[in-house]
């Protein structure tokens, strides 16, 4: 009988921390999932992907030098990136300019879904199509939605998984505003793996 009465306690302990992740989870997109885990020496790599939204058609890191950047990876299929949607938004409305980018990354397969997605939904933070997930790959994206945050270095400054708030964003953005010099050359990598390349 305490074998059986120690088995029920046990079982109504671990269904309550089932419950409350699984509410973690709803509200915030991620279970704890650990911020920060790219390696430190990650650089922005070279790229020249389309855009979604605006002319010229295609992007390059080059369009970024000298700016912060925040790469949302994302797609229309994903609950919990529609969730976060409206603080990309209005991190965007709130830093994109003279200093800084918000660019959101897709990878999907037929780029007019994201298209019509943020057309529909009013967005209108820059996107570019990741054809193929070669800049995904080089930011290690397992799982999405994923932030990376470059300085204006074209160095990595952190990364979250999950749902990134705007308090969350904001935060990460200022912090790195205020830290960083005020004309950075840019630091790409120029290693010897493929460059991105989309055209």
């Amino acid at each position: 009988m305490k074998f059986q009465g120690r088995f029920w306690q046990w079982f109504k302990n671990g269904l309550t921390i089932m419950l409350a992740l699984s509410f973690v989870f709803a509200f915030t997109g991620r279970f704890y999932t650990p911020s920060d885990t790219l390696p430190k020496n990650t650089r922005l790599p070279q790229f020249k992907l389309h855009k979604l939204q605006e002319k010229p058609a295609t992007m390059t890191a080059k369009d970024l030098q000298g700016r912060g950047v925040m790469l949302h990876f994302w797609a229309s299929w994903c609950n919990a990136c529609k969730r976060g949607m409206p603080s990309i938004e209005a991190l965007h409305k709130r830093f994109s300019g003279e200093h800084f980018q918000v660019l959101g990354v897709t990878g999907e397969e037929n780029p007019q879904a994201a298209l019509s997605y943020l057309k529909k939904r009013g967005y209108r933070f820059p996107n570019i199509w990741d054809q193929g997930g070669k800049l995904g790959s080089r930011f290690k994206v397992r799982s999405i939605p994923f932030t990376v945050f470059m300085g204006p270095d074209g160095k990595l400054v952190g990364d979250m998984t999950g749902i990134v708030s705007e308090s969350e964003g904001a935060e990460r953005i200022e912090a790195m505003l205020s830290k960083a010099p005020s004309s950075a050359p840019a630091s790409y990598d120029n290693d010897e793996s493929p460059e991105v390349r989309v055209e």
